[in-house]
């Protein structure tokens, strides 16, 4: 009961876990459950759309106006009597409905979520259910049945020719009963709003027109029969038609033909709360995609966590890019009218066909989604989410008769080990989302996975810092074989770093070389190496001479440097004889498209050597990569020949390789072939020409020479 100080505020604190709020209940009807729209949000899922709502019923004395009260009840469900899936415990006894009181503890469906009701005095920062102050409780269940009542004839009268007057007032106006809630009389306004006929509407009970818990509709009528005062509630009523509107209820307590009834009026309301509903949606919802959006989103993990640091369990954030989103909605866009919007719908079909009802899905900006996956127990919950969404963009959708082709990379932060707070555990999935570019589309990572690809970076960098420095670099031969024929084709070489406990890859030395600013030093001392080795092996051929083609892996980003170019021209130009030296480029990370080749790489053009494309991006990008470099073979690196065996999008994108350099007459090699199946798979597809631990191991420099001639009846010229 709130009494005549205006100051004192009713307050609902709701916990869950470590999460906790504190809501003033500064409105007439509150709902409480996991709608956005709902006043008083609870994200759970033990918590129904809409499992509760409180209601103020708000009393004034008609003899004595200073003097207000008013009580809040709460009602199990929505306003239109649906009940929640696992109920209300008011103090420990579940019930449908309860009048509160300061201190009252109410449990929404189980004991996760916890609110507690009580009277907050900011003039002295008190609550009512802590302190010895006494509340005015006369409106109590227990006062209100001792309570003597009042005289009715010091009420206004009521006679039948003034009710006549109410027929040209607007509102609607009833007058019932107190006794039995049974309608006397209802002007042609209310008449009107509800469908009934006068003759039908004296024939019903306040009960069945109102959408009011019988407890709730008894408590009233009592405090009109024990006090004279008058009540305002907001409520819903149903019409004939058994459709309900909101309305504002306004009664007063009057003295007809000496009994106490009410005399209430009716106002209908639905214009103002659909305008209200609309706009509680469009706070926290995005406009084009109907889907949560940031604000709604920090409340959704604003209870995910609270609960989930208390059950230990995890919560993931999967953050979303659509790859050349752009690119897609224009051309969306210059087609038929709604085709956008129905390609936007389609993919947020996509993306929720992958989900679970407990999930959170929202949007974060025009080409971002957010995934919000909670009681994460282990990395494969959110493994099952991620290659459902691939599994299903991997089928093209059509929309109006466009065909769309969906691309995303994504990135994984989980709470708590990449962050406590929404913000940083999206900053960090961000990161992980950008580092994915690394690879392909159609790739994630997790932010963990990162942390450790950073650790292990700088020990490899250190390694290779230590190795140079020492002059420990090894450099290591791979035959090149026709799979179908047997015959050797020439090497690749590789390059790396063995240490006491692991053999560091080419790829991750040439990165690391990278970053450590000695790729042109380490491009060179390869070379060097190469043309003395092969000087080695002349003559191996009873005076034939040497002439299979060694390749040697440098990165993209090395040749960029014009320093590199000279470096190469000046070291092949010393020596008289040709040399089948071929440089195999890696081009992966990619960051730089079709203009950005064409300017920086127009040098290239220069370079004395072949190239060989390794782990090629397609497109307008390779095109430029043609155009400026000598390129006369195409490879298909270890990682895709690897994902062949089991993946049948990788095994399309091989066959698509081999096809384009058919087209473009350019040889194809697959390396890293290590078993039979592979091999199998390569051949009937068209590709021939292979390397990898199914035909033969890497060989140091002193052990080439051996190998040649124990194979030289295969040994071929290139």
């Amino acid at each position: 009961m709130v009494g005549n100080d205006l100051s004192v505020k009713p307050i609902l604190i709701v916990e869950c876990g470590s999460w906790k709020k504190t809501f003033f209940l500064d409105r007439n009807i509150h709902s409480l459950g996991r709608n956005s729209t709902n006043t008083i949000f609870c994200h759970h899922r033990i918590v129904s759309r809409i499992h509760a709502h409180l209601i103020r019923l708000q009393y004034q004395n008609m003899l004595n106006p200073q003097e207000k009260n008013s009580v809040f009840w709460i009602v199990d469900g929505d306003f239109l009597g649906n009940r929640s899936t696992n109920g209300i415990y008011v103090n420990g006894r579940k019930c449908t409905c309860a009048l509160l009181s300061p201190g009252d503890i109410i449990f929404l469906g189980g004991m996760d979520v916890k609110a507690k009701y009580d009277l907050f005095n900011p003039k002295d920062k008190s609550f009512y259910s802590g302190s010895n102050r006494k509340n005015d409780d006369s409106f109590s269940l227990e006062n209100l049945a001792n309570a003597k009542g009042y005289d009715p004839y010091i009420l206004s009268e009521i006679s039948d020719e003034r009710l006549e007057f109410f027929e040209i007032v607007s509102q609607g106006i009833i007058l019932a009963n107190l006794d039995d809630n049974k309608i006397i009389r209802a002007n042609s306004s209310y008449c009107s709003l509800s469908g009934y006929t006068p003759a039908e509407i004296t024939s019903i009970k306040l009960t069945e027109i109102e959408l009011l818990e019988r407890e709730i509709f008894a408590y009233n009528n009592l405090v009109l029969k024990k006090h004279p005062v008058a009540g305002y509630r907001e409520s819903f009523h149903i019409g004939k038609n058994k459709k309900p509107f909101p309305v504002v209820v306004k009664s007063v307590p009057v003295n007809y033909n000496g009994k106490i009834c009410v005399l209430m009026s009716v106002e209908d309301v639905s214009q103002v709360r659909k305008l209200e509903e609309v706009l509680k949606y469009q706070v926290c919802h995005d406009s084009p995609t109907n889907l949560p959006n940031k604000n709604l989103l920090e409340k959704q993990f604003a209870w995910l966590s609270g609960f989930n640091s208390v059950s230990s369990n995890k919560i993931a954030v999967i953050r979303i890019k659509i790859n050349n989103w752009l690119k897609i909605a224009n051309e969306i866009e210059d087609g038929e009218k709604g085709v956008y919007d129905k390609t936007i719908q389609t993919w947020i079909t996509v993306l929720k066909e992958s989900l679970s009802s407990l999930d959170c899905l929202s949007r974060y900006s025009e080409d971002e989604y957010i995934i919000l996956k909670e009681e994460v127990r282990n990395k494969e919950e959110v493994e099952n989410i991620i290659q459902k969404l691939l599994k299903r963009i991997e089928t093209p959708i059509v929309v109006d008769n466009k065909t769309i082709i969906f691309s995303v990379n994504m990135g994984i932060s989980i709470y708590p080990d990449d962050g406590k707070t929404l913000p940083e555990l999206l900053k960090n999935a961000g990161k992980a989302l950008d580092f994915s570019y690394n690879y392909s589309g159609n790739s994630y990572i997790y932010y963990q996975e990162i942390l450790n690809e950073h650790k292990y970076r700088q020990k490899v960098n250190s390694f290779v810092i230590s190795a140079i420095e020492r002059n420990n670099l090894q450099l290591r031969y791979t035959p090149i074989v026709n799979a179908k024929t047997g015959n050797l084709h020439g090497f690749t070489t590789q390059l790396g770093i063995e240490t006491e406990t692991e053999f560091i890859s080419e790829i991750e030395v040439l990165k690391a070389i990278r970053e450590v600013n000695s790729d042109a030093k380490v491009l060179k001392w390869c070379l060097k190496e190469v043309i003395r080795d092969y000087q080695s092996w002349q003559g191996i051929n009873s005076g034939g001479g040497w002439d299979l083609r060694v390749n040697i892996k440098v990165l993209l980003s090395t040749l960029f440097n014009p320093h590199t170019v000279s470096l190469i021209n000046d070291l092949l130009s010393e020596e008289e004889n040709y040399l089948p030296i071929e440089l195999d480029l890696v081009c992966q990370p990619l960051s730089w498209g079709k203009k950005e080749i064409e300017t920086k790489g127009s040098f290239l053009k220069n370079l004395p050597l072949d190239v060989c494309l390794w782990d090629m991006a397609f497109g307008e990008t390779f095109q430029a990569m043609l155009d400026v470099l000598r390129v006369k073979r195409i490879k298909i690196p270890p990682s895709l020949v690897e994902s062949m065996q089991l993946d049948p999008h990788a095994k399309i994108t091989v066959s698509g390789i081999i096809k384009l350099a058919n087209s473009l007459g350019l040889e194809v090699i697959a390396e890293g072939v290590n078993n039979p199946t592979q091999r199998e798979i390569l051949l009937s597809l068209g590709c021939e020409k292979m390397q990898g631990d199914v035909f033969y191991t890497p060989l140091l420099s002193c052990e080439v020479g051996s190998f040649c001639r124990q194979n030289f009846a295969k040994l071929i010229s290139s």
